[in-house]
């Protein structure tokens, strides 16, 4: 299937209108003129006291953090690509809701820009609890997005799982020093329950960046350390029944992007190198499984990427992922290929090479002009002579459907594989959390995963507060097999229900709260139905229902 889709999406028809990048050559930016704007406007205030104080409490974006991302400056002639483009970008911030760049005609050759923001909500103090697959999750978190209204984000998050607790805090800060440079900063705490045992885990991460900020950029780079210190589960269809694993993993990364072509059709060429020393512990659990603990090991790889990437254009959709605001839409595709090597260092037994490769492929087209269609295949292995010493595949296809008024209907078949032969083994799991909506968390685990879904997201004018209310319909059904198991389409699960979808532009910008019940078709796994409270679409345009991060 990975392969079927990898091929796919060279026969996507798409739209033939093409935006060739160019500068008009007829005006002059005289003036740039930013109005910045509170999260809720001088006539909401007026009216309702909670927006006053949401306003009062608000760091306000600063025009120096909205100037340093525009791609043109006072002088330069006017090229409406770069406006488009730095509305975007502007779009991206954290800490804004709304962008509009408007061009007003002052003179013969001379043109204005002006700038309109307003502001998102960015500064945090939450306690919730949700409860997923009957696995319970308490969350607490404070913090702010936009610190200063400079952009930067610092955070602590504490989050309390079945038999887990896990203390977070991380800062990133997207401009250093006023440069292109960002850096991020990770640490976690965490103390974890085991079959009567209590574990204490850390983790902590720290990067250094220069990302692509624009589109005829030609160079990035990433450097990164993590440390992790904690332990690997494996579950034997329960959350209870878990046989876990004590490991420790140091590693550096370090990769080069250099890019070359035009602004919409452009070559990259990345190098990766990496570093993880990872040592082992015991194995305990509750669990019934026993698993192949590997010996402790070194392991360098070097990897080069070549991929071609073309762009049709950009376009300004909506209700698509978000309840309100803009989402911005890149038509076009890239594919690539990965070729590369790694050796492995074991403290005892037999060393060894093994040669990389892979490939990767997406694209995303209008087939008809009600229709969005996404799809993306990436795989990546090791081998060596012949042997695979491990991989993994991913696959998805998702199409948008808006024919029908106040509706858009999702569609979406998913499939990915794992394989490790000299690592701890790998496994996938499918339940309420990873999309396979009504049924307990970590219901089934294997090494290969097949998921399909279909959901009707309604939007409704209703607004209380400027938060909006929309409603779903939906049908998912799902798959995990192992390795070396023939797959059974008798053993496919699936569940059919509905959900509310909650929205807010100045509270949450283009995030969804969710609250779906789902009722499963197999009693045999589960009678009844189940409720669960998340934050985010199970479907999102060019991304696939990911299980929750452990830090």
């Amino acid at each position: 299937m990975v392969l079927v889709l990898g091929i796919l999406f060279f026969f996507v028809s798409s739209p033939s209108a093409q935006i060739h990048e160019g500068v008009s050559g007829v005006s002059l930016i005289r003036n740039i003129i930013i109005d910045r704007g509170q999260i809720y406007s001088e006539g909401e205030v007026a009216s309702t006291r909670l927006f006053r104080v949401i306003n009062s409490i608000n760091w306000l974006t600063r025009e120096n953090t909205i100037r340093q991302e525009l791609l043109f400056q006072s002088g330069d002639p006017l090229d409406v690509e770069l406006v488009a483009e730095t509305e975007r970008n502007l779009r991206a911030i954290k800490g804004l809701a709304f962008v509009e760049i408007l061009l007003e005609a002052v003179t013969p050759g001379w043109v204005d820009l002006r700038i309109r923001t307003r502001d998102a909500f960015t500064l945090r103090f939450e306690a919730s609890t949700s409860f997923v697959g009957g696995e319970a999750n308490g969350r607490l978190s404070f913090g702010e997005g936009n610190l200063f209204g400079y952009g930067s984000s610092l955070h602590y998050v504490q989050t309390r799982r079945t038999h887990k607790r896990v203390d977070r805090v991380q800062y990133f800060e997207p401009r250093v020093l006023g440069s292109r440079q960002s850096f991020f900063a990770r640490y976690a705490g965490g103390r974890v329950q085991v079959d009567g045992r209590d574990l204490n885990t850390i983790y902590y991460q720290f990067e250094v960046a220069r990302p692509l900020y624009r589109l005829d950029t030609r160079h990035s780079y990433a450097v990164s350390y993590a440390f992790d210190d904690g332990i690997e589960t494996f579950y034997d269809g329960d959350i209870d029944e878990t046989t876990d694993v004590e490991r420790k993993k140091v590693g550096t990364h370090f990769s080069f992007v250099n890019r070359w072509g035009t602004r919409f059709d452009k070559q990259t060429l990345s190098t990766s190198l990496a570093y993880q020393d990872t040592r082992y512990g015991a194995q305990f659990g509750a669990g019934t499984r026993k698993i192949v603990v590997p010996e402790d090991a070194q392991f360098w790889s070097w990897v080069e990427n070549f991929s071609q990437r073309k762009t049709a254009y950009f376009f300004e959709h909506d209700q698509l992922d978000a309840l309100e605001g803009v989402e911005d839409i890149e038509v076009g595709w890239e594919a690539g290929f990965s070729l590369g090597s790694g050796y492995r260092d074991k403290k005892e037994g037999r060393d060894g090479f093994s040669l990389i490769h892979g490939f990767n492929a997406q694209s995303l087209s209008l087939p008809t002009t009600c229709g969005i269609l996404a799809l993306q295949a990436t795989a990546l292995g090791r081998v060596n002579v012949g042997h695979y010493l491990g991989w993994e595949a991913k696959a998805f296809a998702h199409h948008y459907y808006q024919g029908f008024p106040y509706q858009t209907l999702v569609s979406s078949v998913a499939f990915d594989a794992v394989y490790e032969g000299e690592d701890l083994e790998r496994e996938l799991v499918l339940d309420e959390a990873s999309g396979l909506r009504g049924y307990r968390a970590k219901a089934f685990s294997g090494n290969k995963r097949l998921r399909l879904n279909l959901e009707d997201r309604i939007f409704t004018p209703f607004e209380v507060y400027r938060v909006v209310f929309g409603f779903a319909l939906f049908v998912d059904s799902g798959y995990v097999w192992k390795r070396g198991v023939s797959p059974d389409l008798a053993d496919l699960r699936s569940s059919v229900g509905f959900g509310l979808r909650i929205g807010s532009l100045p509270l949450i910008k283009n995030n969804v709260l969710r609250i779906d019940i789902a009722f499963p078709l197999n009693s045999d796994e589960v009678a009844g139905f189940s409720i669960s409270f998340s934050s985010g679409q199970l479907i999102q345009v060019l991304k696939n229902a990911e299980e929750n991060e452990e830090f």
